[in-house]
């Protein structure tokens, strides 16, 4: 949606997550009028428009010099008056989105999600989590498509658990949430390497643990992102992290790294939230993807 106002100028975006009823909130926020039937579900979920404004100032400069000249698209629609069909094109193309960065407010999600012990021979768990609001997040069984993918609600506080049998001994796990959250685990049934992202001041920093007394060799590999992570080369031990630093100013916290260990891979990807405002994704834009590579 648009939101336009003196509020909220300046081609900001806001990828927190909105539904119908986030416009009946934003009226509850502003006349303190109860909206009823609106399930807790939706308000724990979904937000009420306000992080979309700064109502701490105002831009109430003109505007109208700034518009486009809409004079050809308006020639074009008075043609089709009277016209049952409109002409279609030639051919579909993928939509193309522009490249680019805009300003983008500060959004209320932490979700991490680890590997964990199996509860069974032949599974592999994962324990989901999100701090700050609460998320859905969607798994896929890569190697079980024809499955649904399973969705949970994580609350702050409230870390959900759950298993996935393993298929001739491997697991491919694609985990997705909201503002490009993205987590690719892909391996054995060995639970060796746990890994997070967090954000100390003007850094990033990789954090990785492992479950095994035998040092673990991980490559870590930057994939998007200019200026992020260097490639390196992490040893872990059981009880002893091995951290990974880099500045996230130069993406405005957003990160995508490949780690690849003995007994599997990950894949992390998203932004760090800091409770300020930053930047949409540097790496969107150009045509839709239509195809998704493995």
């Amino acid at each position: 949606m648009y939101v336009i106002s003196p509020w909220s100028r300046g081609g900001w975006v806001d990828s927190q997550v909105y539904d119908h009823t986030s416009v009946i909130r934003l009226l509850e926020a502003r006349f303190g009028v109860a909206a009823n039937g609106i399930s807790a579900w939706r308000r724990a979920v979904c937000g009420d428009l306000l992080g979309a404004f700064d109502f701490s100032q105002a831009d109430a400069r003109p505007f109208g010099a700034q518009l486009p000249d809409v004079r050809r698209s308006a020639a074009r629609a008075a043609s089709l008056s009277g016209r049952t069909t409109p002409p279609l094109p030639d051919g579909l193309t993928p939509p193309q989105q522009d490249i680019g960065v805009r300003p983008a407010r500060a959004l209320p999600y932490r979700p991490q999600v680890q590997l964990i012990d199996a509860a069974a021979p032949g599974q592999v768990r994962l324990q989901l989590a999100c701090d700050g609001a609460a998320a859905v997040l969607h798994v896929y069984d890569r190697l079980q498509l024809e499955a649904v993918p399973r969705r949970y609600t994580v609350t702050p506080g409230q870390p959900v658990q759950d298993s996935w049998p393993l298929h001739n001994g491997q697991y491919d796990l694609w985990v997705l949430g909201p503002n490009g959250f993205h987590r690719h685990f892909r391996g054995t049934g060995k639970t060796a390497l746990q890994a997070r992202i967090e954000r100390d001041g003007a850094q990033l920093v990789l954090q990785l643990d492992s479950r095994s007394d035998q040092a673990l060799v991980c490559q870590v590999q930057p994939r998007t992102y200019a200026n992020s992570a260097r490639a390196s080369t992490l040893s872990v031990r059981a009880g002893q992290p091995a951290r990974l630093r880099w500045p996230a100013e130069p993406t405005a916290g957003w990160y995508d790294l490949q780690l690849d260990y003995p007994s599997g891979s990950l894949r992390l990807a998203g932004r760090v939230e800091d409770g300020r405002p930053g930047t949409s994704d540097p790496a969107l834009g150009g045509p839709a993807r239509l195809r998704q590579e493995a």
